[in-house]
């Protein structure tokens, strides 16, 4: 046998291989999708944090198991700090709403109300309906709470996030002697370039989460300059909101909007201001889109913008919020596979003689 027809029988095993791969890795996915999630989750926390995990050995010369300690206790303080912040700011403000604004609110809507009634007595009145409101008031706020309890399923969600903690640590703990073991699997000749793809693979996915939280920081900022110039209430508030839900990628401008838009209608602010706060939420999803979001995310984690809107749809579709969150690192995990291995295998190339997807 031949060289040429050799190689040709390698790529044919490495595309069967792959194939089957494939079939039986999503098997496993459908069956045990949560626990893959989780996992998936920590594999990607655990690349986001391996460079600040070992510039902190490098220079303060601790172990790996401290330096991780420090790194996941640090975050998840400024985590929860973020969170306290958002629940003080939002009680403080929520009960300054009540005791100022609200009151004038309410009886400018209920006179407002009045008149259209008088003028079209078909229209319900609002002060009957709203005296109903308040009467059952606390069966409303009963079955909130309990819609609430069952739908985010708060025990279960502590449950994942300690598992995603508990995983990440381990992961990043025991991630030098998971890469040995997995190497001896490797024959040697092709050993050196695999360690190299998967540690290519992991930097890419942990720009993600880097690329992320620079795009959570970069609109939070963004936010809160904004409602302070235009005077808009609870500017603080608006742009935690924004920052928090830029995790999910493009999502964060759209996040603000909405309580923003809520409070300039319900203060009464002048038509300008209003007109303002739509057109500056506008330009900050749209510069977001086509201009932060691909430039930041094409130097993290190397994906064309067209490939990050592909991926966040499938993966939003399969997996709802969690999919949306994984899909760009999955997908630049994906695209390093793909460069690195199978197109050179379909191509009849050994691996590694094809443009890198460095």
């Amino acid at each position: 046998m031949n060289t040429q027809t050799k190689d040709r029988v390698v790529a044919g095993t490495l595309i069967a291989l792959i194939a089957i791969g494939m079939v039986v890795a999503l098997a496993v996915v459908v069956r045990l999708t949560a626990l893959v999630l989780l996992v998936l989750v920590a594999a990607i926390l655990t690349a986001g944090i391996d460079p600040l995990v070992r510039w902190l050995q490098a220079k303060w010369h601790l172990p790996r198991a401290l330096a991780i300690l420090i790194i996941m206790l640090l975050t998840i303080v400024v985590v929860l700090g973020i969170i306290s912040f958002l629940v003080v700011t939002a009680v403080s403000e929520g009960i300054q709403f009540a005791e100022h604004t609200w009151p004038a609110m309410q009886a400018r809507i209920l006179g407002w109300a009045g008149h259209l009634h008088d003028r079209f007595p078909f229209i319900p009145k609002l002060d009957v309906m709203y005296e109903r409101l308040r009467a059952q008031s606390g069966e409303i706020a009963g079955y909130v709470w309990s819609t609430t309890r069952a739908v985010f399923g708060v025990l279960g969600a502590l449950v994942s996030v300690v598992t995603v903690i508990v995983l990440t640590f381990f992961f990043a703990n025991a991630q030098d002697d998971m890469t040995r073991n997995f190497a001896r699997f490797i024959p040697p000749a092709q050993r050196a370039w695999v360690l190299d793809v998967t540690h290519l693979m992991g930097r890419r996915m942990g720009g993600w989460v880097r690329g992320q939280l620079t795009l959570a920081v970069i609109i939070a900022g963004v936010v809160f300059v904004g409602m302070t110039v235009l005077d808009v209430p609870y500017a603080a508030l608006i742009a935690a909101l924004g920052g928090m839900g830029e995790m999910v990628p493009m999502v964060g401008p759209y996040v603000a909007f909405v309580p923003a838009l809520a409070i300039v209608l319900v203060t009464g602010a002048p038509l300008w201001k209003i007109i303002t706060v739509i057109i500056f939420f506008i330009a900050l999803a749209q510069t977001e889109a086509y201009v932060l979001s691909p430039r930041i995310m094409r130097q993290a984690v190397g994906l064309a913008p067209v490939t990050t809107i592909l991926a966040l749809i499938t993966g939003g579709t399969l997996f709802g919020i969690v999919g949306a969150v994984l899909a760009i690192p999955v997908a630049a995990g994906g695209r390093v596979l793909l460069r690195e291995l199978v197109f050179p295998a379909i191509e009849g190339r050994h691996p590694g003689e094809g443009k890198s997807g460095r």
